[in-house]
């Protein structure tokens, strides 16, 4: 085999700000994959995602005395997950 067994990849896909809170957020992923052999790739991956909320949860109230309300989510950030994936992709066909 040559020079082409390991691809890695890095981006930055996504930064979103919710103006709401102050809330910032980068995406980066990244992923490395390994050609064993013509037939058969392992791969490694990773991801942030990040997710606004439904509007209501930011717009909460809470009354702290009667007719004085408080936002009571004012802090909250956007739900976030990191998804890790690992792969193996076996090539049962001949190449052409």
């Amino acid at each position: 085999m040559g020079t082409k067994q390991w691809l890695l990849t890095f981006i930055l896909s996504d930064f979103m700000t919710l103006e709401l809170t102050g809330s910032q957020s980068v995406e980066p992923r990244a992923g490395i994959q390994w050609k064993a052999h013509p037939k058969h790739t392992f791969s490694l991956a990773y991801g942030l995602h990040s997710q606004m909320l439904p509007l209501q949860f930011y717009m909460q109230r809470t009354e702290v005395t009667q007719g004085n309300y408080i936002r009571t989510n004012d802090e909250l950030d956007f739900s976030k997950a990191q998804h890790y994936v690992a792969g193996y992709d076996w090539s049962i066909m001949p190449k052409k």
